[in-house]
């Protein structure tokens, strides 16, 4: 599996970030991440990377399922599913 230290600036850093939010960073097309793992779990976030058409029928977000590896799809589905909403101290 991917280092997740590097992930948010490597995958997420040349695939993501021109449409989607991560901590403030990046584009505005797409939805914000940053706290997708409220709403989604990993088997959703990855059926949305792979091909968003699948799980939205018309998407404009690119598919990535071509040009990702499912090593890389899989570590960024679990990453993204892992950032959920936290309170002021820190707590999920």
């Amino acid at each position: 599996m991917a280092d997740m230290r590097a992930f948010p600036r490597g995958e997420y850093g040349t695939r993501c970030v021109a449409c989607h939010t991560l901590d403030g960073d990046g584009g505005h097309t797409g939805p914000e991440l940053t706290h997708i793992g409220a709403r989604r779990d990993a088997a959703a976030i990855g059926r949305i990377v792979n091909d968003p058409n699948d799980e939205f029928g018309d998407s404009v977000m690119s598919i990535h399922g071509p040009t990702l590896s499912a090593i890389d799809n899989t570590a960024i589905a679990e990453y993204l599913a892992g950032r959920k909403w936290t309170d002021a101290k820190g707590a999920g």
